[in-house]
């Protein structure tokens, strides 16, 4: 097996809102025929703790393989310049994350971490949509994600609803199928319309 000189790790994060649905992931290269794949779903998160989230599972992933020496690789140039010591973190809510990867850090022989261009970064990035998706998929109609009120709508209501060309002519619709969250985070309704009498 053609083993590369030292382990890569792609991490990488998404919110489909800022702050919405989310999810970190990593993707850690140890050969070319040889990865592993990390993510996490989060609820509502923003970005930037969502690429934390992938850092921290990706370095999580190396040392629970026990690897001593790493590459990290990652598109976010707060993360990258934060954790190098570079940049001051600033909010609250990336302290916490911070500390954790800082901490794991610390654990390797030897580690560089660097910043790619978003191009380069299309393995961790992939892993992100993936789990986000997947979450999606997995939701039934009474646990939605906590995007906002998705659950406002059902199958089968009753709402009323306006042409823009004439708005005094009100129409009603029922919803015919159980509504859909896109992946832009807005919710896909099919209405059946019949004019109100």
């Amino acid at each position: 097996m053609n083993k590369p000189t030292i382990p890569i790790l792609y991490f990488d994060g998404g919110s489909r809102g800022n702050p919405g649905i989310a999810a970190g992931a990593a993707v850690l290269q140890l050969s070319e025929d040889e990865s592993f794949v990390v993510s996490n779903f989060m609820k509502y998160a923003t970005n930037n703790e969502a690429e934390y989230t992938g850092l921290v599972i990706g370095l999580e992933k190396a040392q629970q393989l026990g690897i001593k020496t790493l590459e990290v690789r990652g598109d976010s140039q707060l993360i990258i310049n934060q954790v190098n010591g570079l940049w001051k973190v600033k909010s609250d809510k990336l302290q916490d994350l911070f500390n954790q990867a800082r901490r794991l850090i610390s654990q390797f022989n030897k580690i560089n971490i660097i910043w790619i261009p978003r191009k380069d970064n299309h393995l961790a990035d992939a892993a992100v949509n993936e789990c986000i998706d997947q979450a999606i998929n997995k939701v039934s109609s009474t646990e939605k994600p906590n995007t906002r009120e998705t659950n406002v709508f059902n199958q089968g209501d009753m709402i009323i609803v306006s042409q823009p060309k004439n708005q005094d002519e009100a129409h009603q619709g029922i919803i015919v199928e159980s509504p859909e969250i896109l992946d832009n985070g807005k919710i896909r309704i099919v209405i059946e319309i019949s004019t109100k009498d």
